[in-house]
């Protein structure tokens, strides 16, 4: 092969990265992941694109109908909503799948790898379930999987709460952890795009996660928690995923740029605290009251 075509062969090489998929439920510690993940020479990372796309559409229907653009939920959109996942409407670019965007960041990346991160709604709008989606990416891409569980997940409920009332996801690493109470609803809570109930919020965080370990059982698969990997040190989650794709954890080279948001015993943080701990117990989410 000439000069040319081995350096068009290996320039072509540089465009098709491997992907590197992580999918959780949102809250618990992806973001903090991803930007040490994007900090390493060999990995992009590309976040949410799935989201990024519905969000843009939302702000755009939003504007349309007159309402506030930080609006989080309205029956209407829910309608949409539910249009969307029967496949009457696509919110996709003309000419554009699920698939195609990927490959749209492939494209424009030289690294060896690619990141994305899915939450198991973020596919809802696009008219795909969770099995199919890893079946054919994986016919169009060489992929390798993270899950990113957060066994804590009235953590994550309250969380998704201060954030709203804050108008703020994250702080970063110079900005002070301040204590924010929130009163927390159990009948009706605003989570993942629609209104739902504490408990309903924990058993279908666990059926979705229950979900996701079976389709990916028996791929190439790296699980990681938030308790064990990341809220003590993020850098143990960043080592392990180097460790997983079999590049140098650059230790040095790193920096933490965001800060826990919540790291408060939740008694101090939820305001009707004993209406909580009625609820939860006797159920299998007792325990996550006091950890």
């Amino acid at each position: 092969m000439s000069f040319w075509g081995n350096l068009k062969k290996n320039f072509d090489s540089r465009l098709k990265g491997e992907l590197v998929f992580i999918f959780h439920e949102g809250r618990c510690g992806s973001t903090i992941l991803a930007d040490l993940l994007d900090q390493h020479p060999k990995i992009k990372w590309a976040g949410e694109i799935y989201w990024l796309i519905y969000n843009s559409w939302k702000k755009k229907w939003l504007s349309h109908k007159g309402l506030p653009k930080g609006t989080v939920f309205h029956e209407d959109l829910l309608h949409e909503l539910q249009k969307m996942k029967r496949g009457e409407i696509s919110i996709l670019p003309e000419g554009e799948d699920v698939f195609s965007i990927v490959e749209k960041k492939r494209e424009t990346s030289f690294e060896k790898f690619l990141g994305i991160e899915i939450q198991s709604f973020e596919l809802e709008p696009f008219n795909i379930c969770f099995k199919d989606y890893i079946q054919k990416i994986k016919e169009k891409a060489t992929c390798r999987f993270i899950i990113l569980e957060r066994r804590n997940q009235l953590r994550t409920a309250v969380s998704f709460a201060i954030a709203l009332k804050n108008s703020q996801l994250h702080i970063t690493s110079d900005q002070e952890t301040k204590v924010t109470t929130v009163k927390i609803d159990p009948t009706s809570m605003i989570l993942k795009a629609r209104k739902m109930t504490l408990m309903e919020h924990l058993q279908e965080t666990k059926k979705n996660y229950n979900h996701i370990k079976n389709v990916l059982e028996p791929e190439s698969l790296l699980y990681l928690s938030y308790e064990d990997d990341i809220f003590s040190d993020p850098t143990l989650a960043y080592t392990r995923v180097c460790e997983f794709l079999d590049i140098p954890a650059l230790q040095e080279e790193i920096f933490i740029r965001y800060n826990k948001t919540n790291p408060f015993p939740l008694k101090d943080i939820i305001e009707n605290f004993e209406e909580i701990e009625k609820e939860l117990s006797g159920t299998e989410f007792e325990w996550m009251l006091y950890e």
